[in-house]
């Protein structure tokens, strides 16, 4: 260690100090660390109340989504959902199947 260390521990050693037990230093510290715990304790419950008020609208959302999926098989099989979004269908088989024929084509 050079001599500027030394310099520079010795300056900072008094900020290293272990605080003093004193009753208004105990106080500090219990009233800080009982915040830390009040907020880690609002902050949790208000997760819980959250998730828990978003349950309805998941349920909801998923009985939504099963009816658009029920929807959508049924028209797929029907054979005039492909003439009616036909230039879809091309644009999207494009879409698809260009990038696997390249790879393919590429091997």
């Amino acid at each position: 260690m050079t001599d500027d260390d030394q310099d520079f521990f010795s300056a900072f050693s008094a900020a290293n100090a272990e605080l003093p037990q004193e009753p208004f230093t105990r106080d500090v510290l219990r009233r800080v660390r009982r915040r830390v715990w009040m907020r880690r304790a609002v902050l949790g419950s208000a997760c819980v109340i959250g998730a828990l008020s978003a349950l309805g609208p998941l349920a909801e959302l998923t009985v939504q989504s099963e009816i658009g999926v029920r929807t959508l098989m049924v028209q797929w099989r029907d054979a005039s959902w492909y003439s009616q979004y036909g230039l879809t269908m091309v644009f999207l088989s494009i879409g698809v199947g260009w990038p696997m024929l390249a790879r393919w084509l590429a091997r």
